[in-house]
């Protein structure tokens, strides 16, 4: 049986969510609904607590925000995870793990980072064309995944374990137990068979900094570490040095647009130029990828809305908020 751990913002799990899941995992399971509605718990201390409640002989940590677009995926894990050698499961992963800044940042540096090809997210810089992915049912090795999603054999979880004793808050989960796996023999790896689609990127903030910095000193001995590839040492500090810029620049957007949301919930009109900046390349982009993604025949209808809503500022104003939830640029506050 696959057991599934959810640390929910909500009481009860979304039922277009249990819908969904009912419809395509294709085995036996059970859901681990932690309500963290009244923040009770950081997602370590949900994790484990979730471990201790389970069930089934493999444990998958997942998002809320998920749908599933494969079919019998619960069935795959189970296929997967039979390997004796293979301690954890995922469908986004990084096969280098730097000393200092995040992995995810480095971007495809060298060719080393950031496998994602099979995990579709609404954000538009990384919108995936269904029609594209061919999946081969090819395992990935992997220094780390990404917590959006990943399944452990339960049976691991007596060498290891989230560590909520180091850690506080919602950021470096799926770091630190990747880490953990490693360290006991284990693989860690990600497939392409398992095509989910994420509603949000997540935010990062300050709190994400401070588990970073945490994260890297608990790990110093061992990083930085590579699965699946090679750097020289001139490769790797390059890779560092981007991996911490990048991610500066990141937290630094994403309090601008923390900014400019509450600006628009209070009714405000006056952005500064940095603001209206990424207020006009967000609407750019969301049209470009409304197109792309488009069908010959919705054409037409996306065409006339745009010409529309460019002629219409006001009309503009009132949509760009919607257009950043839409595409992931924060995290959704309405449930699926």
């Amino acid at each position: 049986m696959l057991s599934l751990i959810i640390c929910s913002k909500h009481p009860t799990t979304s039922k277009v969510l249990l819908q969904n899941i009912s419809q395509t995992i294709g085995c036996e399971y059970e859901i681990i609904h932690m309500d963290n509605s009244q923040g009770k718990y950081s997602i370590f201390q949900a994790y484990n607590e979730g471990v201790r409640l389970s069930k089934g002989e493999n444990l998958c940590f997942m998002h809320e925000d998920l749908t599933f677009n494969s079919d019998n995926w619960g069935y795959k894990v189970e296929q997967y995870l039979k390997d004796n050698s293979l301690g954890l499961l995922g469908v986004a992963g990084v096969k280098v793990v730097p000393v200092h800044g995040d992995a995810r940042m480095g971007g495809y540096f060298y060719g080393c980072n950031w496998d994602r090809y099979y995990t579709i997210e609404k954000n538009p810089r990384s919108a995936i064309d269904m029609k594209k992915i061919q999946p081969l049912g090819v395992l990935k090795e992997c220094a780390a995944v990404d917590g959006l999603w990943f399944c452990i054999p339960k049976n691991m979880f007596q060498r290891i374990k989230f560590d909520e004793n180091t850690y506080q808050g919602f950021h470096l989960y799926d770091f630190d137990i990747s880490m953990q796996v490693q360290m006991t023999g284990k693989k860690v790896m990600i497939c392409d068979d398992i095509i989910i689609e994420h509603d949000s990127v997540g935010l990062f903030n300050q709190s994400f900094s401070d588990n970073l910095v945490i994260f890297s000193n608990k790990w110093k001995d061992v990083l930085p570490l590579q699965r699946g590839i090679t750097l020289t040492g001139m490769q790797m500090k390059a890779f560092t040095e981007k991996s911490v810029t990048r991610l500066q620049k990141r937290i630094e957007n994403d309090a601008l647009k923390v900014n400019i949301l509450n600006k628009y919930k209070l009714g405000g009109t006056s952005f500064t130029k940095s603001e209206q900046r990424l207020i006009t390349r967000s609407l750019q982009v969301y049209w470009r990828v409304r197109f792309q993604n488009s069908s010959a025949s919705d054409s037409k209808n996306i065409y006339r809305e745009f010409r529309k809503e460019k002629g219409n500022p006001f009309s503009l104003k009132i949509n760009i908020w919607g257009k950043y939830l839409y595409y992931g640029l924060m995290r959704k506050n309405s449930r699926i």
